[in-house]
């Protein structure tokens, strides 16, 4: 397999062995998550009759977990991409991992044990009105432990990047404004605007936490539209940024599968100067029927949630598209995968347009609609991208190719599981299934129906990944032997 990865060598070994000692956790965690997903569709499905009393609990954990082990895999992903062009420091990196894996534990102690079955959401007033007051105290501080891990993260690599380039250069803006300076790669540009939003929701997410705990501690009511908004603005976006972590990745590497690369200029600049303008609002969308709100706030919220995900996708879609039309391809099961995950982001990108449209928003929101787009372009969209460049750099470390039947049998074995358990999804929102049901009644007996055939389609999955996740481990054990 040629390598894509390691044109120079990484000479600290220790941001190397440390990302491989996460990817190989990562790929082990992702099967609980993973397994709380299929059990609140097996629920759904009538397949579990005794479990139904789990089933927030399991919700609950399968979206803080999930999003907490690709957010911190993409991160890795980005440290370990960026230490070609700039210094992490390890010890940060070891300490931030620490943080991550103290905060998921306290996560699942506070939904089993503390009964905080509130959603990932934890939208006001549920954790004041859900768990044992200990389960509140636990939940709520998991949450702050994840948000230290990743913000100390997030500083310490824009300081690494702060030591070689400055701001208006990371952020391109001699490219816009037609000035002579140096080559600034992609990957940096967009590191750069991500962990900036990342930041800055997160000091939102702060806020958040105090009010919650300032109301647990004393008589204050909060305002419940107010703790909505901030709960949407750090979740919403940390969710964003996962992919456009991802993306910076992608910028750098999927061009040598075809012995070229993308160079940064003016259009891309701009593109994503407005996407850092403009992200930190999409996530208006989701208040579209909060009535209550400012009318000006949800035009805000339309043009956003247009403006920040057309720009980058839609660039970033035609680069892939131009690219891959004018060079020789190596089209193995890396590369394949990477090229299907943006097609996945696009199809979702787009389902997500669709239920962003106020009109459309009113009749779809509170539908099965929002995971469908969500877990596409989360799940077929960022997550793959991960497990292919994991597939990538395990080869590499390792010396070991792959082989043929991964792209003939694998490959296709992991994509009808997971477009199947997608489709279902689909189904249910175009016949107005709602979302968040734990039993359907007899009136939505079409629901029923396609959550039986998501947790098939799940299990055709899982069939797959764990045939993947073991030659990876293979691998990656392999290459921290040598």
């Amino acid at each position: 397999m040629e390598q894509t990865f390691f044109s120079e060598p990484i000479q600290n070994k220790g941001i190397r062995n440390t990302t491989l000692v996460w990817f190989s956790l990562s790929l082990v965690l992702f099967l609980v998550p993973a397994a709380f997903g299929f059990l609140m569709r097996s629920i759904q499905g009538n397949l579990l009759q005794d479990s139904h009393h789990l089933f927030y609990h399991f919700l609950t954990s399968h979206g803080l977990l999930m999003v907490g082990i690709w957010f911190t895999s993409a991160m890795a992903l980005l440290t370990f991409s960026l230490s070609k062009y700039v210094k992490p420091r390890v010890g940060m990196y070891i300490v931030s991992l620490s943080l991550i894996v103290v905060g998921a534990l306290m996560s699942l102690w506070a939904v089993f044990i503390g009964d905080m079955a509130t959603g990932w959401y934890f939208l006001y007033p549920l954790p004041m009105r859900i768990g044992t007051a200990t389960g509140r105290i636990v939940f709520l501080s998991s949450i702050g432990v994840l948000g230290v891990g990743w913000l100390l993260w997030s500083i310490d690599l824009l300081l690494a990047i702060a030591k070689k380039y400055t701001l208006p250069e990371t952020l391109g803006w001699h490219y816009i404004f037609g000035e002579s300076g140096r080559e600034v790669p992609p990957i940096i540009m967009i590191a750069v605007v991500s962990l900036i939003a990342i930041i800055v929701c997160i000091l939102i997410a702060v806020i958040l936490l105090l009010l919650y705990l300032l109301e647990i501690a004393s008589s204050v009511v909060n305002d419940a539209l107010l703790m909505k908004n901030l709960v949407f603005v750090f979740g919403h976006t940390v969710a964003n940024m996962n992919l456009y972590l991802v993306i910076a990745v992608f910028y750098e590497y999927f061009p040598k599968f075809g012995g070229g690369e993308f160079k940064n200029g003016r259009m891309l600049a701009i593109v994503w100067n407005s996407v850092l303008g403009i992200v930190l609002f999409a996530y208006f969308h989701h208040l579209y029927m909060d009535f209550i709100q400012p009318t000006v706030v949800q035009y805000i919220g339309q043009f956003a949630s247009y403006g920040a995900g057309v720009a980058a996708a839609t660039f970033t879609i035609f680069s892939v598209l131009a690219f891959v039309s004018t060079h020789k391809m190596n089209w193995n099961f890396s590369s394949l995968l990477l090229f299907i995950s943006v097609a996945m982001w696009t199809i979702g990108g787009v389902a997500a347009l669709i239920d962003a449209t106020i009109p459309v928003n009113f009749k779809m929101h509170n539908t099965l609609w929002v995971p469908a787009h969500f877990h596409t372009y989360y799940f077929t969209g960022a997550a793959t991208m991960i497990l292919s460049f994991m597939w990538t750099i395990a080869c590499e470390v390792s010396g070991a190719g792959e082989q043929p039947w991964m792209k003939k049998f694998l490959l296709p074995l992991l994509l009808a599981g997971a477009s199947g358990f997608l489709l279902m999804f689909y189904f249910g929102g175009l016949h107005s299934i709602p979302r968040r049901y734990e039993v359907y009644p007899v009136e939505l007996s079409e629901g029923t129906a396609y959550a039986k055939a998501a947790a098939y389609s799940i299990l055709l999955f899982f069939a797959g990944y764990i045939v993947f996740m073991g030659m990876v481990l293979k691998r990656f054990l392999r290459g921290m032997k040598t």
